[in-house]
């Protein structure tokens, strides 16, 4: 026979959690008459390992006292299989977390890199899955909550679609859209592979600052032998309160092509 002092020595297990096991009704070691200790068996000792192993792979109380009251081994693969299904669905939550993460890392650096500048890269491929009339249009967010992704942010599903021309903007609608892969395709896939891009910053209660944007664009792109396609998507990164105020950076992207000059 062994104190449950030795079996903290053989085992690791600390006395407060074999004296757990015991009250949950799994271990059950004999007790001295008068002063209650308790004395473990060789078998009770093997027990103890047994239900440590169990614990070590995330079994709960329940299960583990479950399959101790005469579950067989159908019942054990079936819980194993049920406590790793549960794991697997929170390792896919955790991936997705730390890759929206990662997204606001590399926005961040985005931003010290484009803001204010102009670049020409490709436009990320979008699906477009439905519209609202405005970003502001609260009301009809309900239609946007049921098209968008769930595990996507409200402002990471919308895009403004804005078409211009030399007289200014002629119109522009607020898209809801999904990320594609661009090995993806559909109909409804928005895809520019050659575009002016830039980052701005925008006070929520400051002027519209998009006039002078595209003035600044369209400079830019008839200088170096290009011209625009009389669109223009803008997207917000994220929106922060420096000093209180709200601040949104948003990303734009003018779908261009290059002219190419007759002689």
């Amino acid at each position: 026979m062994y104190t449950i002092g030795e079996v903290e020595k053989i085992t690791g297990i600390s006395k407060d959690r074999l004296r757990y096991y015991d009250k949950q009704g799994i271990l059950k070691p004999r007790q001295t008459q008068g002063n209650q200790y308790r004395h473990y068996t060789t078998e009770d000792i093997i027990e103890v390992l047994s239900v440590e192993y169990f614990r070590q792979i995330d079994l709960g109380i329940k299960d583990i006292r479950a399959i101790y009251n005469g579950g067989d081994l159908a019942f054990l693969k079936r819980t194993v299989e049920e406590k790793r299904a549960q794991l697997m669905a929170e390792i896919h939550h955790m991936n997705q977390l730390a890759h929206k993460l990662g997204e606001t890392v590399k926005a961040c650096e985005d931003i010290t890199q484009y803001l204010n500048t102009f670049e020409i890269k490709p436009m990320p491929p979008f699906e477009v899955l439905g519209e609202l009339s405005d970003s502001k249009a609260f009301v009809e967010y309900e239609g946007l909550l049921a098209q968008k992704e769930s595990h996507t942010p409200i402002i990471k599903s919308m895009i403004r679609e804005i078409v211009f021309s030399n007289q200014g903007i002629e119109s522009n609608k607020m898209l809801i859209i999904r990320e594609r892969d661009e090995a993806e395709s559909s109909e409804n896939t928005i895809d520019y592979p050659c575009c002016l891009y830039t980052i701005v910053e925008e006070k929520v209660a400051g002027k519209d600052i998009m006039p002078e944007v595209f003035e600044k664009c369209m400079y830019w792109v008839s200088e170096r032998g290009y011209e625009s396609l009389g669109k223009a998507f803008v997207k917000v990164l994220f929106i922060t309160y420096p000093l209180g105020q709200a601040t949104t950076y948003l990303e734009i992207y003018v779908p261009i092509k290059k002219v190419h000059k007759s002689y």
